[in-house]
């Protein structure tokens, strides 16, 4: 049985036990410790050779982009996969659906969020049922001539207004709720 000793991990002082072994560095690092010094000499690494990387990872991109026979070595690859195994094909497209869905789904939100703004800017922040002030955290988006009536989602059909003057609209015109 090999020989064992106690050390101290020499960053965090961790204590472990380790087989001792002849000509062994006797710098000792916990294995969270030795991750993280790793992690921090690729990151200095990357940091001083940032133009060469760059600049290398732009030849290989250009080089993938432009080679035909590169492209259809990568088709003819999942080509052969998707025969060994009719599920990967299936498993491929279902991730790039759920890659390319999600950024939609992002997209969608911050357009929405800014086409949100834009509306409460536009009405000088005022409801167009009450006239009144309105806080962000009370805006709602308003259809003017609603969607159940055939209105659009356009910006000219939408208007900022009250949470609570839109709910009290509800899907009547402006002139029959105030009227």
């Amino acid at each position: 049985m090999a020989n064992t000793r106690i050390v101290e991990c020499q960053r965090c002082g961790f204590l472990r036990e380790l087989p001792v072994k002849r000509g062994q560095h006797t710098r000792v690092l916990c294995w969270l410790c030795a991750e993280a010094c790793r992690r921090a000499a690729k990151a200095r690494y990357r940091e001083s050779h940032r133009e060469v990387l760059r600049e290398s990872g732009r030849r290989y991109m250009a080089f993938k982009r432009t080679d035909p026979e590169y492209a259809e070595q990568g088709r003819e690859r999942i080509r052969r996969l998707g025969r060994e195994d009719p599920e990967y094909l299936s498993e491929i497209r279902r991730r790039s659906y759920a890659k390319h869905a999600e950024r939609r789904r992002e997209e969608s939100r911050e357009h929405k969020l800014i086409r949100r703004r834009q509306i409460w800017e536009r009405d000088a922040r005022l409801c167009h049922i009450c006239r009144q002030t309105i806080l962000w955290q009370d805006l709602e988006i308003d259809h003017v001539v609603p969607r159940s009536r055939g209105g659009r989602n356009d910006p000219a059909n939408l208007a900022a207004s009250h949470r609570a003057c839109n709910r009290r609209k509800s899907s009547r015109s402006l002139e029959e709720c105030l009227g």
